[in-house]
């Protein structure tokens, strides 16, 4: 077993703007959208959330950085 960690940093304009129609895009059109419904949320409210990723991700000071945890089983 090892454990380790990775990140996913998006810090350039293409970076951003691509990860910002992505969460766009999800807002829009995934099972996100879908739950977001389901709590009540407007679609003028869910129209301005994609809007608003889409500016995020054109913004000229955007980052975005994860961190993730892993736990890595070896089998030898």
């Amino acid at each position: 077993m090892r454990l380790d960690a990775s990140t996913w940093t998006y810090a350039t304009a293409g970076s951003t703007g691509w990860w910002g129609d992505v969460q766009a895009a999800r807002v829009l059109e995934s099972e996100q959208n879908a739950k977001l419904r389901a709590l009540g949320v407007s679609e003028e409210r869910i129209a301005r959330m994609a809007a608003d990723w889409k500016a995020w991700g054109q913004h000229p000071d955007a980052w975005f950085s994860m961190v993730h945890g892993e736990l890595l089983l070896l089998k030898w």
